[in-house]
């Protein structure tokens, strides 16, 4: 499942929200995303700055180093979505990041076989990667 919060607006207004949405092997991910489809350069690389922020919190808090993080950011042409998201990966050494990584690249795979897994063990939740 994955929940939404609210957590401000950037200089021009417009506001940002951060999702942490189950991905399998990838215990932390989080995604910051403005849904405008138009963003300035100003308001892009003030975002790229929140994150960062967000990912050394995140890092310290989960694994004790305000350095264990890898962000991810696709220009408009790379995108899936139509606006602006940057990936928030906390991992504590290379091979983790390395392995977070190949199950962001997976995600498509390893959410339904999580779901289908889940069912098979009776749990409750049956929509482990809801986007």
């Amino acid at each position: 499942m994955t929940a939404k919060h609210d957590l401000g607006r950037l200089s021009s207004g417009s506001p940002y929200l951060v999702a942490a949405p189950a991905l399998p092997g990838v215990p932390g991910y989080r995604a910051l995303s403005v849904e405008e489809t138009e963003l300035g350069q100003e308001d892009m690389a003030e975002l790229l700055l929140r994150a960062q922020r967000l990912a050394r919190a995140i890092a310290q808090e989960e694994l004790g180093d305000p350095q264990c993080y890898t962000l991810l950011m696709n220009g408009s042409r790379t995108r899936r979505r139509p606006w602006l998201h940057i990936h928030i990966i906390p991992a504590s050494s290379v091979r983790a990041k390395r392995f977070a990584l190949c199950c962001f690249m997976l995600k498509h795979l390893l959410c339904p076989l999580s779901r289908v897994l889940a069912l098979l063990a009776g749990s409750k939740s049956d929509q482990p990667c809801r986007r």
